[in-house]
């Protein structure tokens, strides 16, 4: 008869691994034509001979050890078939043999741009990126494991994977290390895995950060001239923070920035005009940083200021009309462009622009001339403008008249001599600062104080009233004009009723050389002693070739 013989592929891929090289591998096949169910079939492989029966259908499976197939040094499997019936067959297949494992590699990047986990990427997704080198496929699987969790991803066509993963497990992971692994197959079926470990740190605590604004200005107030120009608001940066960063301020809604120097100093530069607009008067600044692992934090802080209110009237300078609140306007008074006295204070913040011990209220509104103002303040301020409704247009008041006593142009209050006699206004013993009474000095009782009234009497004239204290009223025997050059070697003695001297003086002054009721005279009155109240004879010698004056004085204590 007739018989064929046919041999399977050794494995589904006719290729024999490392894995199928240490198992015992079924070797199958046919046998066609003239056969017996029970017929033998014989396999010669690395001259080995395994034997095995032809079932029904003509099939037969014959177990081979698998490293006999890789050991074949042809890789062929010779068969042979003879039947009961004599028929012969034979032959041979020819397989592979791959039993080396393909070699991957894998390395995993920088978690973070830094390698660091800060507060902010613990809060969210991480994407831990890397590569698989050597031999891989797409789509293998890549593994890690993190704070004991594993996530996997897949490999791409160029080697790089992409795997999202918690920050919270990257900040919680003990060991701050990132386990990789990936495991690949090739086309044989030999399979082979690659790990890498990938150390990197943990930074979640923020910076620590202060700031604080020092005063606006020196004395922490806005004033007029302040309003109208830059001032720059200066403070401190405290803790860890980085030359450059940035200070906020918020001033009446506008935003100022400026940046912090390596001290921890700013100074910025804002307009006095928003300060001075500022409806709660409060600068507010912040400032943010940033560490090294990108830990973000910011400090803020506020300072609050004040507008400058001269006359205390409650109306700040920059919006009240009369800043020192003596009814004449501050445009009037050169608004704080003039000192008429070189205090340092403007005429429109000073109430004596002249110093001159007569205060402006009275001075600027004394259109009679007899010491008292025409008209007072009432105290109050209807439109909220700082101008008294005694002076005030709008409120029914009557403005004042800047008085100007001898016409020479310049008013009253910023004149040193109000009735041009040669006799400085100071020097005219002009009174308190009370408006509502007339203490000045009048010689001639003629209703006139003599500093407003050129035809007082002449100089060497005392005034005979002494009230000796520390008020500033009559404290001392004055005498007119007695300090000018021409009469410097005056002298003046003053006798007790019993004609005993109670003091003597040359180069008297009414300054530093004056007789304030205290006794420098002969061994017989105690020298330094304060004299009872009584009258007191006086001799005024001026010193220049006239008749010495006499008279009487009174000391009333």
């Amino acid at each position: 008869g007739v018989v064929n013989l046919t041999i399977d592929n050794i494995t589904v891929d006719n290729i024999v691994n490392a894995t199928e090289a240490g198992t015992t591998i079924a070797v199958t096949g046919t046998v066609g034509g003239d056969f017996n169910t029970g017929d033998t079939v014989t396999l010669v492989i690395n001259r080995n001979s395994y034997t095995g029966t032809v079932d029904a259908s003509g099939n037969y499976s014959i177990n081979i050890p698998g490293s006999d197939l890789a050991a074949d040094t042809d890789t062929t499997v010779n068969g042979s078939f003879l039947s009961t019936k004599s028929c012969f067959a034979n032959t041979n297949h020819v397989y592979n043999v791959d039993t080396t494992d393909p070699v991957p590699t894998i390395s995993v990047d920088n978690i973070t741009a830094d390698n660091i986990v800060n507060a902010t990427e613990a809060g969210n997704t991480i994407a831990v990126t890397g590569t698989v080198g050597g031999d891989f496929n797409t789509g293998d699987t890549v593994t890690l494991i993190i704070n004991g969790n594993s996530y996997t991803g897949t490999v791409d066509a160029s080697g790089n994977y992409s795997i999202d993963v918690s920050g919270s497990d990257l900040a919680a992971d003990s060991d701050t290390t990132v386990e990789a692994s990936v495991t690949t197959t090739d086309t044989a079926g030999n399979t082979a895995s690659a790990t890498d470990t990938h150390l990197y740190n943990v930074d979640t605590t923020p910076p620590t950060l202060s700031i604080i604004i020092n005063n606006i200005t020196s004395d922490n107030t806005i004033d007029a001239v302040e309003a109208g120009t830059n001032i720059p608001v200066t403070g401190t940066v405290t803790g860890d923070f980085n030359t450059g960063d940035t200070v906020t301020l918020i001033i009446n809604g506008n935003t100022y920035t400026g940046t912090v120097d390596s001290s921890g100093n700013y100074s910025i530069d804002v307009t006095g005009s928003d300060l001075a607009a500022d409806s709660d008067t409060t600068v507010e600044a912040s400032v943010t940083t940033t560490d090294t692992a990108g830990n973000t934090a910011s400090a803020t802080d506020t300072h609050s200021y004040s507008l400058l209110d001269s006359d205390n009237d409650g109306i700040p300078d920059i919006t009240d009309i009369d800043d020192d609140n003596d009814g004449i306007l501050d445009t009037d008074e050169g608004d704080g462009n003039i000192d008429t006295d070189e205090d340092d204070i403007p005429d429109s913040l000073d109430t004596d622009s002249d110093n001159d011990g007569v205060p402006d209220v009275i001075e600027g509104n004394d259109d009679n001339s007899d010491g008292i103002p025409d008209s007072l303040p009432s105290g109050n301020d209807s439109d909220g403008d700082g101008l008294d409704d005694t002076y005030d247009t709008d409120n029914g008041g009557t403005p004042v008249d800047i008085s100007d006593n001898d016409g020479d142009g310049i008013p009253d209050f910023q004149d040193i001599d109000d009735d041009n006699d040669g006799i400085n206004t100071s020097d005219e013993n002009p009174g308190d600062s009370d408006p509502t009474t007339n203490d000045a000095l009048d010689t001639d009782d003629n209703g006139i104080p003599d500093y407003l009234d050129p035809n007082t009497k002449p100089c060497g004239t005392p005034y005979n009233i002494m009230t000796p204290g520390s008020d500033g009223d009559n404290d001392i025997f004055f005498i007119s004009c007695i300090d000018r050059p021409e009469y410097s070697n005056n002298t003046v003695e003053i006798f007790n009723r019993w004609g005993n001297t109670v003091y003597k003086a040359s180069g008297y002054n009414n300054k530093d050389v004056v007789f304030n009721g205290t006794s420098n005279g002969r061994t017989t009155i105690n020298v330094d002693e304060k004299l009872p109240s009584g009258t007191y004879f006086y001799v005024i010698d001026l010193g220049d070739g006239s008749k010495p004056k006499v008279g009487w004085l009174y000391i009333n204590r």
